[in-house]
Formats: structure tokens, sequence, C-alpha cells
């Protein structure tokens, strides 16, 4: 399906990334419709908020843009999006308030998605910072690029957008169908989880499934018997007996609550 919607190339499988595979195959040539038309770039904040630390006012915001915006466009809603968010007297607290007051963010961060899938998945067309130039160096955080600067905000492209959002949309489900798909399988963890309490009481008790269960090799012991290493190994590969009664007592009051 993939390679039918030209998102990974039919000779080897990789994802496209503006046109071209890693191995330097081309996107069959496909349509592509631009429209050009009079009005002013629209946006939305759906998120602000307030990371602010004793010495710096920091905002970070998330925006919504139409998702046919050019990179041309979506860098003007940035500097539009910084501004705003900049001036904005959002506060976390009274504490945070009484600190800075209405002076402007020292440090801003608008990370930008086309929808709530997006934002959901956390799949940012691109993300961009701006820090005041007058703050103090200690006090400013890390970024990962300084190569494409809008009125002194950074930008970070992310070129795996558009192929993360074809495999993302195809994974995601709505609440119905993922509880559907859960209770499908949770019969059958029911059975196992009971079936391994049992085993467990068995080799607590010195029944003979101790010496039948699966041990982890031991250097020089050809096999896992008290005879052969003197004191039997703990089992499920260094789990204690402790935790592993821990473990399937957990299992059984997870099944329990998933049922209810």
């Amino acid at each position: 399906m993939f390679i039918a919607y030209g998102r990974l190339c039919a000779e080897d499988g990789l994802p496209y990334v503006d046109g071209k595979c890693a191995k330097g195959h081309s996107c069959p040539d496909r349509l592509e419709l631009r429209y050009c038309v009079d009005e002013e770039r629209s946006y939305e904040i759906v998120s602000l908020e307030d990371v602010s630390h004793g010495m710096a006012k920091r905002l970070s915001a998330i925006v919504l843009v139409d998702r046919h915006y050019s990179c041309d466009a979506i860098r003007e809603v940035v500097r539009e999006a910084v501004k705003k968010v900049r001036h904005d007297v959002f506060a976390r607290s009274s504490v945070v308030e009484a600190r800075f007051g209405d002076r402007p963010a020292h440090v801003v961060w608008v990370y930008v998605a086309a929808d709530r899938a997006d934002v959901t998945n956390c799949n940012w067309i691109c993300r961009a910072r701006w820090i005041d130039p007058e703050l103090a160096a200690e006090y400013r955080p890390s970024w990962d690029s300084t190569e494409d600067v809008v009125d002194g905000a950074a930008i970070v492209w992310n070129a795996e957008y558009h192929p993360m959002k074809a495999i993302l949309s195809e994974a995601t489900g709505t609440k119905a169908e993922v509880v559907k798909h859960v209770e499908n399988h949770l019969a059958r963890i029911e059975g196992l989880v009971v079936q391994a309490a049992s085993r467990y009481e068995d080799y607590c008790l010195g029944n003979a499934f101790r010496v039948s269960l699966r041990f982890p090799i031991i250097s020089g012991c050809s096999t896992p018997t008290r005879s052969s290493c003197g004191a039997i190994p703990t089992i499920a590969n260094g789990y204690s007996e402790t935790r592993m009664a821990v473990l399937l007592r957990n299992s059984k009051s997870w099944i329990m609550r998933g049922r209810s």
C-alpha cells in the first residue's frame, strides 16, 4: 500500500524523503496541485504551557496550521506565533506571575502540527525556539539547530513528517477498535497467567515441576539440577521467587481490572 501511494520505494522498500529514498531512487511523478489565494495566514494556538524557572520566563506553545501550507507560509506563522506567545501574560501559578508580571517571555518554543493526530503523536512539521538576546548564557536552553532562522527564531524541520504521518495513520484506531482488539486477546492472556501461577505454586511446593522449568544456562553445568550445580538457579532469567510472585499477583490484578 505504501508503495502504491508513493510512500516507499519499490526498489528497496525505503521511505521517500524529498522525492528520493536513501539509495537515491526517485519517487515516480505524481500530480501536485497548488492554489494561490488572497487571504491572511491562519493558525490556532491549541496549547500554551508555562515552563519558567526563577531566572527566565519560558512559554511553550503548540500551533495548528493548514496542512496545505508551504514552508514559507509556515515560517511566517512561526514568526507571528512567537511574537504573540512572547507577550502572553499566562502564568502557571501566582508565584510565577508575581515573579515576572507582564514582562515578555525570555524563551519561547513553538511546535507546529497540521491536525490533532500530529499533536497526539508528537509528529511535528517543525519546531521553533526564540531566546531573548539579553538572556544570560547560563539560563539559555540548548538547541539542536540554527540553520533556518526567522527573526531570531531557530526552526528545525522534520524531514520524516510525511512518512511518519502515513505510517501512524495506518496504525491508529478509534477507542472502540482498540478496546475490541484488547478484549480479543484478554481471555488468552488470562489463561496464560493462571497457568503460570499454578506452575509457580508447584515450583514453590517442590513438586516434580521444579526440575522441568527452563532455567538459564549456567557455565560449567550440563543440566540445571541440584546435584550438578548445587543450588537450583532462580527462574525466569534471574527473577527471584519474590519478584516472580509479585509479577504474577499484579498480572491477575490487571486482568481483573480490565474485565470490570
